[in-house]
């Protein structure tokens, strides 16, 4: 009986503490997807990923077209398999964000962007991870600090 009790409390509290955990931050949860894929990402937040990104070898930085962001060729890699993400570089001591784009829902239009955009998959302002918009991740204010790299290790 004791035993019983004990089980029932310790499985409350895993419960309690499961339920009130907050979600990741998007560079650790990103991390934990390319690891998923075994791809290496360091340990770092966002800026500090965007800043390895941009470095790599096994990664592309997406060009830009017209100052613009290439949404498509980002969109295109994630829906033929590649592994692609977005980033977003503040360039100060506040962390960005960071974001696996998801090839798997057809671009939207975003008004922000003024162009069809990806959804992305990522956690933000310790939200569940999940697939949204790319547009309800990053704002369009802040393009012109983005970038979109793709995965070329071969």
């Amino acid at each position: 009986m004791q035993k019983t009790f004990l089980l029932l409390c310790m499985t409350a509290l895993l419960s309690a503490c499961a339920a009130t955990s907050a979600a990741p931050s998007c560079n650790l949860y990103v991390i934990a997807l390319m690891k998923q894929k075994n791809i290496y990402l360091p340990q770092a937040n966002a800026n500090g990923l965007d800043n390895y990104l941009k470095d790599s070898k096994d990664w592309i930085k997406v060009p830009r077209i017209n100052g613009k962001l290439n949404h498509k060729a980002a969109y295109l890699a994630a829906n033929t398999g590649r592994v692609a993400l977005a980033t977003y570089n503040t360039h100060s001591g506040r962390s960005g964000h960071i974001a696996e784009v998801y090839g798997k829902k057809k671009m939207e239009w975003s008004m922000g962007f003024n162009a069809l955009v990806p959804y992305v998959n990522s956690t933000v302002n310790g939200r569940k991870p999940g697939v949204s918009l790319l547009s309800q991740q990053f704002k369009p204010s802040k393009e012109s600090r983005m970038n979109y790299y793709i995965y070329d290790k071969k």
